[in-house]
């Protein structure tokens, strides 16, 4: 080989070694940047399995006090006594919960409108159309009407 042959061959060598040094140190560059992103998600994650593991305790003993509410309600005499106002209905006769625009209402098999639910009651409505139930009328009389909630246990 020719000496002007290896000069270049000596400059482009070393210029490759450059290049590829100069690659080496960026990536250890972005590893070391992985590493510390893998270390922040790790403990993002920690953090976030510690939040749902309070989530998941408060979520269970939310339903072990709906569950205890609910039981309580069907084990309670859940009545209502209305003014009679000639409404046309029978003892026994069941009744009906029926949403009619914003409020909730209880209906006979008429369709008269016995009793509207006041705004403070409707999460009690929802919760209560959401279990299995029946609205019975146990009595009537000139004067007033006795119905009753039941709701089945689970």
């Amino acid at each position: 080989m020719k000496k002007q042959e290896k000069s270049n061959l000596k400059f482009l060598s070393n210029f490759y070694y450059k290049l590829k040094e100069r690659r080496l140190k960026e990536l250890d560059k972005k590893i070391d940047s992985l590493k510390e992103d893998i270390e922040k998600e790790k403990l993002h994650k920690d953090s976030s399995s510690a939040y749902l593991d309070k989530l998941l305790e408060e979520n269970r003993a939310l339903k072990k006090h709906y569950e205890q509410m609910v039981n309580l309600l069907a084990r309670r005499n859940n009545t209502i006594t209305l003014k009679n106002r000639n409404y046309n209905i029978a003892q026994w006769e069941n009744l009906t919960l029926i949403k009619v625009g914003s409020n909730y209402t209880i209906q006979s098999k008429a369709k008269e409108t016995l009793y509207i639910f006041e705004d403070d009651m409707t999460d009690f409505v929802k919760i209560l159309l959401n279990l299995e139930h029946s609205i019975i009328v146990l009595s009537v009389d000139s004067s007033r009407i006795v119905i009753q909630f039941r709701i089945k246990e689970n």
